[in-house]
């Protein structure tokens, strides 16, 4: 799943359990973002939760820090 992901075209949309494979958090993880932080993008069809792979990797971005007094 995970080469999947890596190797899939920017726009396409992952599922919540591929998505917190990457991040390396659980599905949990990203429900409790979604209710609280509002932070990473997602797109909500019926009960199905889904991700850009762009919008992953742009939040990963905004993540990255070069020193923990950034935090």
């Amino acid at each position: 799943l995970l080469d999947e992901f890596l190797n899939a075209h920017e726009e396409k949309n992952f599922p919540q359990e591929v998505v917190a494979l990457y991040l390396d958090c659980s599905p949990w993880t990203l429900a409790r973002m979604r209710c609280d932080q509002n932070t990473l993008p997602f797109t909500k069809i019926g009960k199905r939760i889904s991700y850009k792979k762009c919008d992953v990797l742009e939040y990963e971005k905004s993540r990255t820090v070069t020193c923990t007094a950034q935090l």
